[in-house]
């Protein structure tokens, strides 16, 4: 760990972009400026949880924007009899995997297949699990992002990252249902665009254990069914974003009635049932939809490329996909902000 955040430091001292650089990200240096593109050569992400497809989608997206270092965190054996390395839907890992013998986990599969994409990133793999992460592993990172946890760890790292003031966001999918989380902090500095072009700005996050506890009645009057959903899910099925397991259906379903809200802002009993029966379980645990994870994590990476440069208001702080479930393809919300 030590040698890790060694090397995510020396990243900060990037003051000029390489010939190499400048000839490969000479197309997006175009569009947002040599300033920015040392902002992302600068930056260390963190990447938590190998096997998760939109884990994968977005750091994909990262890598080939150019961001300056990138580790992913993951343990979890190749040959795991729960989540055997042949059966994955995470073609970064299944692309390593399958060419070489010489990878155990998902993590150094996925950071192979990365660090092949963009051989100008240092890509890293730290074989532990989510739910060690210690401030140790988070010390040289810019900003954290973790996928496809159990609520859990998603809460744990929710607090390591609050208590390390450190930027991060959380994501998950299963079926035809998807979301990220972001929480950058007590007071985010941007540059402001459009009509507040040129002028410094400020933003309040909120912690995810905050956003999962807002009152109803501060709720916006219209608002995707997404969120309640989530609520709903978090306490009754835990682990259904890591394994898609769903121990209760019906208690899902009791959750998602009980939450004081608008009946508009949930989603219908059938098409929640329908979800976890026909879509989640019969898959689990490889449960997420390919184009889903496409679509939201490139919205995610753009979030991040976002954050990093400190251009344009960040987003935030849900985002949910899933025209059933959420009735709407791509929505952002503002919870408890």
């Amino acid at each position: 760990l030590d040698q890790v955040a060694a090397t995510q430091a020396m990243a900060a001292k990037i003051t000029e972009l390489s010939a190499s650089e400048k000839k490969v990200y000479d197309r997006q240096l175009r569009v947002w400026g040599v300033d920015t593109q040392l902002r992302l050569s600068n930056a260390s992400l963190l990447l938590v949880n190998a096997t998760s497809l939109l884990a994968a989608e977005t750091a994909k997206n990262l890598v080939l924007a150019g961001v300056g270092s990138l580790t992913v965190v993951d343990n979890t054996p190749l040959s795991s009899p729960t989540r055997p390395a042949s059966n994955t839907n995470n073609y970064l890992v299944n692309a390593a995997s399958s060419s070489s013998d010489s990878y155990e986990t998902y993590g150094s599969a996925l950071a192979a297949s990365l660090q092949e994409l963009n051989p100008l990133v240092r890509v890293h793999h730290v074989c532990t699990s989510a739910s060690s992460l210690s401030a140790d592993t988070l010390a040289g990172a810019t900003l954290v992002a973790a996928f496809g946890l159990s609520t859990a760890d998603f809460d744990s790292i929710s607090r390591l990252c609050r208590a390390q003031s450190k930027p991060y966001y959380l994501g998950a999918s299963a079926g035809g249902y998807a979301f990220w989380f972001s929480d950058l902090g007590d007071e985010v500095q941007y540059e402001g665009d459009g009509k507040e072009a040129g002028k410094m700005l400020s933003k309040r996050f909120v912690s995810l254990k905050d956003a999962l506890a807002a009152d109803w009645a501060s709720m916006p009057r219209r608002m995707t069914k997404g969120y309640a959903l989530l609520r709903a899910v978090w306490t009754t099925a835990p682990e259904l974003f890591s394994t898609g397991v769903v121990p209760d259906v019906q208690g899902v379903l009791h959750a998602l009635a009980s939450q004081p809200c608008k009946e508009t802002f949930k989603p219908s009993a059938e098409n929640v049932r329908a979800w976890l029966n026909d879509e989640v379980a019969p898959f689990a645990p490889e449960c997420e939809d390919i184009a889903i994870c496409s679509v939201v994590g490139g919205v995610l990476a753009n979030e991040v490329l976002k954050s990093i440069s400190r251009k344009g208001e960040p987003a935030g702080n849900f985002f949910f996909y899933g025209q059933d479930l959420v009735a709407s393809q791509g929505a952002v919300e503002k919870i408890g902000m």
